[in-house]
């Protein structure tokens, strides 16, 4: 089954400088980026359209592809970490785990991404 091709930022709205400076950071992506905003200014639509985009950009198989952002849409990328601390300030047990996932090594795409909300 061939996927059809859906644009991964389409839900994050009102943005389009920064969905164009994420579609440009995808391609060749950094260590780390931080996503700011008040709740629900979308940075966590955000957050998982860009993590779709750069394990899309890190295969030459454009299944594969379409896949990494059909998955990255519904929030099930395996190689997708999000770590949510329980109040507003991240405890000893959640920067262990930070610390341990970023250092983990890829499931299923090319790059290990981590999201710490």
């Amino acid at each position: 089954m061939v996927e059809v091709d859906f644009d991964p930022f389409a839900a994050v709205v009102g943005q389009p400088d920064a969905v164009d400076r994420l579609r440009a950071a995808a391609r060749r992506p950094s260590h780390a980026y931080l996503f700011v905003g008040p709740r629900g200014s979308g940075k966590s639509t955000a957050a998982w359209a860009f993590a779709g985009e750069v394990l899309a950009n890190a295969t030459e198989d454009q299944e594969a592809a379409r896949r990494f952002r059909r998955l990255a849409r519904e929030h099930k990328l395996v190689d997708v970490e999000i770590i949510e601390p329980e109040g507003d300030i991240f405890r000893t047990q959640e920067a262990s785990l930070l610390r341990q996932s970023v250092h983990s090594s890829p499931s299923e795409g090319g790059r290990h991404v981590v999201v710490a909300k």
